[in-house]
């Protein structure tokens, strides 16, 4: 288990990572390039997860739960705009939801899975009216699941 969630922690980390930097992209004035919608594919791939109590909401030793019931919502990520922050820097792309794909719901234990042709898509999840988790930037690559944990928010 403890090698799962550090598998989950890092691809967590290098998601937010890039998702920091696409947003940061933005911020900088950059150029805004053409949306460019999802290429359609034949193959379907996996994304998987699970909904869970965001640690920013537990109390000091407090063990995360899951969410049986979660509405967990997946959008397409249309690409908005490219750009460098030096000449020696990597290009940073921004993305912006696009049309939801898939709708499912999270079974008894919090886990949810839904079919996908690769490419690049924003999921969040929803619990109640007022626990949601933040949008996460995930790549959906042939012949391979991506696992991601969708961590509530709650009483906002």
């Amino acid at each position: 288990m403890a090698a799962i969630n550090s598998a989950l922690s890092s691809r967590k980390a290098a998601l937010f990572a890039l998702l920091a930097f696409s947003v940061f992209g933005l911020f900088l004035g950059c150029d805004r390039g053409e949306s460019s919608g999802q290429q359609q594919v034949n193959a379907r791939e996996v994304l998987s997860g699970v909904v869970v109590d965001s640690p920013v909401s537990l109390s000091s030793g407090a063990t995360p739960l899951s969410y049986p019931g979660a509405v967990v919502t997946v959008c397409e990520a249309i690409e908005s705009g490219t750009c460098r922050v030096s000449a020696d820097a990597p290009l940073t792309v921004s993305y912006e939801p696009g049309d939801e794909v898939a709708e499912v719901t999270s079974g008894a234990d919090g886990t949810w899975e839904v079919e996908l042709p690769p490419g690049t898509y924003f999921v969040r999840a929803l619990f109640g009216e007022q626990s949601y988790s933040e949008d996460v930037l995930v790549e959906v690559v042939e012949e391979e699941t991506v696992v991601v944990t969708l961590e509530l928010i709650h009483g906002v």
